[in-house]
């Protein structure tokens, strides 16, 4: 009788209990290998570490680190069940014995595809995309993209979400059934005591590894001191382009600047961002501006107004209205102030869609009140304003513009 033969039938000996102890640790080691191939990707990419997690978090309602946390914990929940539902199932009949690497390749890939098909599919889908959708929309039920940024661009992403958690799906399987075809195989070999010496020892490895790199990237890589930050975007930029600065690159025209930053990954961006944001510019305009020979007092009126609030992280403040003196009308902003960006300008539009929203023009500070000529503009036909940069994608603030007298 061939070794195999004895393996195999010493195999079929191991309990249901011994397997799925045996299963929910191959299952934590196939999460584990592709929770860091994420993180890998998310990092060779310029993203926030942590992306792909936060599909999980979003639709609890969690935001940030707290929604990141959320996914990769459930992912490892999930990885252990399934790998422990994986091996016990493999004692119910011979042909499903993982008798050696090669089956248990096969059968763990099987059914990475399977889990794919039968619950990731059908989840993403039918409950996380819907829920996600429902937390970026108005009382109109028309998509707010002001409302929540990184839902809408993770919808806008879920086809190649989709699809790539195929793939993910496949390699977690493979590596799952080859390390419980190992493991199953070392139980015929290794004496009781150090079998369950090992999946303890193995099972708290994972854990803590899977903590200290949650904490690394969710906590650690996103609060980076400023001066390594310094540091990296002079680098960043001269690589770009040799002897360009944080200076430079802001004295530049707006079309020169987006020729470079279309060449910067995400992070490059993020750090751009973050310098920007310690730049303050300040103006004082007075509404005896737009009063300025006015035949009568009472030519001044109010059409719209509403109060400024900050975007996804960013803070704004102040009141925006939409005020005629009877023969021209202005978009004033008084007690104003925003995150301080680059590029921002000032938008009119319906429900926060930029693309049929109007450019009122560059925002001329990011704090003190300001006055914008609109005459040329039907301000009736837009409810909402928005601070936005386009080359950045990024929203800064909005006031929902309702009408004097309107509750």
């Amino acid at each position: 009788m061939s070794t195999n033969t004895i393996n195999q039938k010493n195999i079929l000996y191991v309990s249901i209990t011994r397997r799925a102890r045996i299963g929910a640790v191959s299952g934590l080691v196939g999460g584990f290998a592709i929770f860091f191939v994420i993180f890998i990707i998310d990092f060779h990419l310029g993203l926030i570490p942590g992306t792909f997690y936060k599909m999980v978090g979003f639709p609890m309602g969690l935001e940030g680190i707290s929604a990141t946390l959320f996914g990769m914990v459930s992912h490892m929940v999930t990885a252990a069940l399934i790998g422990a539902v994986f091996c016990a199932c493999s004692r119910l009949h011979q042909k499903l014995e993982l008798s050696n690497t090669n089956k248990g390749i096969f059968a763990g890939g099987t059914t990475g595809i399977v889990v794919y098909f039968i619950f990731f599919i059908p989840i993403t889908l039918l409950v996380i995309e819907p829920l996600i959708e429902q937390g970026t929309q108005n009382d109109l039920g028309l998509i707010a993209t002001i409302s929540n940024i990184e839902s809408v661009h993770l919808i806008q992403n879920m086809t190649l979400i989709v699809l790539g958690a195929l793939i993910i799906h496949v390699l977690f399987g493979v590596i799952m059934g080859l390390t419980a075809t190992l493991s199953m195989e070392q139980e015929t070999k290794t004496p009781y005591f150090y079998k369950g010496k090992t999946l303890t020892a193995i099972t708290l490895v994972i854990i803590v590894s899977t903590i200290s790199m949650g904490i690394f990237y969710g906590i650690v890589a996103n609060h980076t001191p400023p001066a390594v930050q310094q540091n990296e975007l002079a680098e960043e930029l001269s690589r770009i382009r040799t002897g360009l600065t944080y200076a430079k690159l802001i004295d530049m025209s707006e079309d020169d600047r987006l020729a470079i930053l279309i060449q910067m990954s995400t992070h490059s961006r993020d750090l751009v961002l973050n310098e920007a944001k310690k730049f303050d510019k300040t103006i004082d305009e007075d509404i005896n501006q737009i009063a300025y020979n006015m035949k009568s007092p009472d030519d001044l009126k109010f059409l719209q107004s509403a109060q400024i609030s900050g975007i996804k992280g960013n803070d704004a403040q102040g009141k925006a209205s939409i005020v005629s003196n009877g023969y021209m009308t202005y978009l004033r902003l008084e007690e104003f102030a925003v995150t301080s960006g680059i590029d921002q300008h000032i938008y009119l539009t319906k429900f926060g869609d930029i693309a049929n929203g109007m450019d009122v023009g560059k925002l001329k500070a990011n704090k003190g009140s300001q006055n914008y000529q609109i005459s040329g503009i039907n301000s009736n036909e837009y409810n909402q304003m928005v601070v936005y940069s386009k080359p950045f994608d990024m929203y800064y603030a909005s006031a929902s513009l309702a009408k004097m007298g309107s509750n």
